[in-house]
């Protein structure tokens, strides 16, 4: 109850903006669906001068515009005066340097990263970068770096199920890897797996 089902859509905005949805009983979303968007309802509060995030992945994936869309990012993380704005251009771009899946991309993105973290204002995002940052890591083959930052940043609370995931693929062996999966089940109140016994049979 309460939660938001996407960035682009603020339940409490939405139930406190407009009365008749609140008195609807609905689901906000599907009252939006159903009533808001036909009346032209916002679904989250207008920001002046907030970045259209969402155009610009268009422009970058579909339209093949990516030098033009990361140009805009850039723009956006070296300009913008609110903090959560830059620290999503930064993340943005460096999802694209994650495209490449080369060392190259992967460490650019990293430093793209902890810039982000350096200036995200908000928990949830926070969160959200240190995943991806664990990520980097994997891919760079640097499992103790990314065992320490874990470590560090669970030290200040971001510690969440998607991180402990993002462990499980720094771990040596199944037995650490299953232990970690499981934790992150246990936090989201999934019951736990377990390894079958190795018969010899392939994998796949």
């Amino acid at each position: 109850m309460g939660r938001n089902p996407g960035t682009r859509f603020d339940t409490r905005f939405y139930l406190e903006t407009y009365p008749d949805a609140a008195e609807s009983g609905l689901n906000p979303l599907v009252h939006y669906a159903r009533h808001g968007q036909e009346k032209g309802y916002l679904t989250a509060p207008e920001t002046p001068g907030k970045p259209n995030f969402f155009e610009i992945r268009r422009l970058m994936l579909s339209m093949g515009l990516a030098d033009k869309a990361v140009a805009m990012l850039q723009e956006i993380l070296d300009g913008h005066p609110l903090p959560a704005m830059r620290a999503r251009a930064a993340m943005e771009i460096a999802l694209w340097h994650f495209r490449f899946r080369s060392d190259e991309g992967y460490r650019a993105a990293l430093g793209l990263l902890e810039q982000a973290a350096g200036i995200a204002d908000t928990l949830e995002m926070r969160r959200r970068l240190l995943v991806l940052r664990l990520i980097c890591l994997y891919h760079l083959g640097e499992p103790e770096a990314g065992l320490a930052l874990y470590e560090q940043m669970a030290a200040l609370g971001l510690s969440s199920p998607d991180g402990m995931l993002a462990v499980a693929n720094l771990q040596k062996t199944p037995e650490t890897r299953l232990e970690w999966i499981n934790g992150a089940l246990a936090a989201s109140g999934i019951a736990p797996m377990a390894l079958l016994p190795d018969d010899g049979r392939p994998v796949y």
